[in-house]
Order: structure tokens, then C-alpha cells, then sequence
């Protein structure tokens, strides 16, 4: 990259770097047009993939479109990789229970590949695979794409929390995390995360190369993307949404070729991880901005712009899984749960309080496996 380019690139980072590197409330009305910038776009996204889906009911990816996908995703990821520049984490001190008997470390290494949420990926997997195969699931296939999945997931995880090390020692919510906490080496996690990556992919090539593909597509997203942006943009969420939406593509795939419905499916995990992430940035935004880390609710002093999202997105998750919806009970079980969604998201626009919050969190952890519960059995 030309000297002059790099000086450019790096001089805008470090602008958005300082729009939110000052601790909150105090900053709240510095750092506000920082966010104003990006506001269009977080308002305009879940109406224009609606309106997507209803005008193209029938989209599918052809051949070149997916090649050209796969090419800007790879030259943006490099371009990330790069801009971000070593940042080396803290002095890695072992605590007692690095030099403690193996069943301590074997603790560690499972906190590293965060069970919770590559739990939760199994299960978008799990749907994308059952709807794919028509409610007719090949058993052996469909383990072998479970595990896949579950090894790709964990390694990348894994992986993450090794290049943000830094970061986790920073921020009270991660302090106690295997790195920052010293009960695992950095070298060690980052190799046991390549392993687990690594192992995940091959499983998958045995299911197909479409779901192998995607998999290294959500890795080189969430780790070349996501992890670097986040500490430089609130975009960083709407990035890292795409890499979560990409396991149930990856079950579709691994039982028959991708069709409109997977896209919608898609969507669907995308929209709704909005709601989730904002009601979890809300409650640690003082952690997130004392660590100068510029998440949306960190930036957002009042919160109301933040309610305004969660609503916008979650009608949007409600609006997409209606589209489409068979007859019989299921319009009106969509309708339920797009209520249940969308009523604390209403809830925490009008008063933006942690409890709130909190509420938005536990309807949509409890929403979304209803949700692919009810469209598998749809």
C-alpha cells in the first residue's frame, strides 16, 4: 500500500479511534456525532432487507456472484488485518491454576471456545440442516456437519480471545477470561484455537465444499473483520452479525443446495442478533467506554437511539419470518413471538434502564430457538 494511502487510512482510523476513547456519561455529547454518522445506516438496514425479501422472493446466488462475494470479503479481511498492526496483550503472568493439575487447564481451554454461544450456533446449524433436508435429516450426515460446525466455532472463538487479549484485561466483564486471567499461555490458545479451526474444517469438507466455504467465509469475517473494526467503529456489530447469520447457510448447505428460503433464514439470524448484542452492550457501555472500546450504547449517552434500533430490528425479524409463513397456526405463532420480541424492545425505548436491558437480552435468547423451532416444525 502507497505511504500516502496508509497515512490516510490510519489518520481516519485513529479520528473514529478517538471518537469514542473517552470514558461514559461525561463524553456522551463529544462523541454523539460519531454515532449520528452511522445512524442512517443502522436505521435504514432492517426495512431495506424487508423490502428485499419481498420483492425478491425467489433470489438465488449464481456461481459468479458467489465468487465475486468470496473475493471482496477476502481482500477486505487482508486490508483489516493489516490497517489493525500488532498489538501485543499484556505480559502473560501464569496464576496458580496454569501450573495446577490438567483437569484445571482442560477448564481453561473449554472457557476459550465460549460453550454458550457455540451452543447457540449448533442450534441455527441444526435448523438450517433440518429445514434444508425437507424434515427428512440424514443422521450421519448431519452429525458430521454438527461437529464440523462446533469445531470451526470453538476454534474461531478461541482465536478471538487470543487476539483480543488485550482488550478482555481491560474491560471488568472479561478480566477473568483464561488469557487476562493467566490460567492459559496466549501461544497455547492461539494454537489450540488453529487446531480446533482446522479439524472443524476438514469435518466439513467431508459434508460438502459449500459448507467448508462458508465456514472459512464466517471465520475470515469474524476474525479479520469484526475483531479488528470493533475497536474503531460501532459498525463492528453490524459486521460481526454477518459471520453469526452464516451457520445456518452452513447447515442448508451440508443437506441440499442453497434455496430462497435459506436466505430468509439468514436474514432472519442476522436481524435478530441487533436486538441481543445492543441489550448487552447497554449494560457493560460504562465497561465498554472506560476501555475506549466504541460500541453503539457506549456512544449513544440517552439511549433512546439504541431503543429506536432494537425496535427497528426486531419488527424486522417479525416482518421477515411472517413473510412466506405456510397456513394453519403457524401466522399466528409468528405473530406471538414477533410480540414477545418486540414488546421489551418497546419497553426500553421509552425508559432506557439496565433492567430494560436485560429483558431485551433473556426474550431474545428465549426467542430464537422458539423461532427455529416453530419454522422447523413449519
Amino acid at each position: 500500500m502507497p505511504a500516502a494511502i496508509h497515512t490516510r487510512i490510519s489518520g481516519r482510523i485513529e479520528r473514529l479511534r478517538d471518537c469514542g476513547a473517552s470514558p461514559w456519561p461525561s463524553a456522551a455529547v463529544r462523541v454523539r456525532p460519531c454515532v449520528s454518522r452511522h445512524d442512517w445506516l443502522w436505521a435504514a438496514l432492517p426495512p431495506a432487507l424487508t423490502a428485499a425479501v419481498l420483492w425478491f422472493p425467489d433470489f438465488e446466488i449464481r456461481p459468479g456472484f458467489a465468487v465475486a462475494v468470496n473475493l471482496i470479503i477476502f481482500l477486505a479481511a487482508m486490508s483489516c488485518r493489516a490497517i489493525r498492526g500488532p498489538r501485543p496483550g499484556p505480559a502473560f503472568a501464569p496464576s496458580e491454576s496454569a501450573r495446577s493439575p490438567v483437569s484445571s487447564r482442560l477448564s481453561a481451554l473449554l472457557a476459550l471456545t465460549k460453550p454458550f454461544l457455540t451452543l447457540l450456533v449448533l442450534g441455527t446449524t441444526l435448523a438450517g440442516y433440518c429445514l434444508g433436508s425437507g424434515g427428512r435429516p440424514n443422521a450421519a450426515a448431519c452429525v458430521v456437519t454438527l461437529v464440523g460446525t462446533a469445531l470451526v466455532a470453538a476454534g474461531a472463538l478461541a482465536i478471538n480471545e487470543h487476539d483480543e487479549r488485550d482488550l478482555d484485561a481491560r474491560l471488568s466483564r472479561t478480566a477473568r477470561r483464561p488469557i487476562p486471567a493467566g490460567r492459559i499461555a496466549p501461544a497455547t490458545a492461539l494454537r489450540f484455537g488453529i487446531a480446533l479451526w482446522l479439524a472443524g474444517l476438514v469435518a466439513l469438507l467431508a459434508a460438502g465444499p459449500v459448507p467448508a466455504l462458508l465456514a472459512v467465509d464466517a471465520a475470515a469475517i469474524y476474525l479479520f473483520l469484526y475483531t479488528p473494526l470493533k475497536r474503531i467503529t460501532p459498525l463492528a456489530t453490524l459486521v460481526g452479525a454477518v459471520a453469526g447469520a452464516l451457520p445456518p447457510l452452513i447447515g442448508w448447505s451440508a443437506a441440499a443446495p442453497l434455496a430462497p428460503p435459506a436466505w430468509r433464514l439468514f436474514l432472519i439470524v442476522f436481524l435478530w442478533q441487533i436486538p441481543h448484542f445492543l441489550a448487552i452492550g447497554w449494560r457493560w457501555r460504562d465497561d465498554y467506554a472506560a476501555a475506549g472500546v466504541p460500541v453503539y450504547c457506549a456512544l449513544d449517552g440517552a439511549g433512546r437511539a439504541t431503543g429506536l434500533h432494537m425496535l427497528n430490528y426486531s419488527a424486522a425479524v417479525a416482518a421477515v419470518t411472517f413473510m412466506g409463513a405456510p397456513g394453519g397456526l403457524y401466522p399466528a405463532a409468528t405473530a406471538v413471538l414477533g410480540a414477545f420480541l418486540i414488546l421489551p424492545c418497546i419497553a426500553f425505548a421509552l425508559r432506557p434502564t439496565g433492567r430494560a436491558a436485560r429483558r431485551v437480552f433473556v426474550a431474545t435468547v428465549m426467542d430464537m430457538p422458539l423461532l427455529l423451532a416453530l419454522m422447523a416444525a413449519g
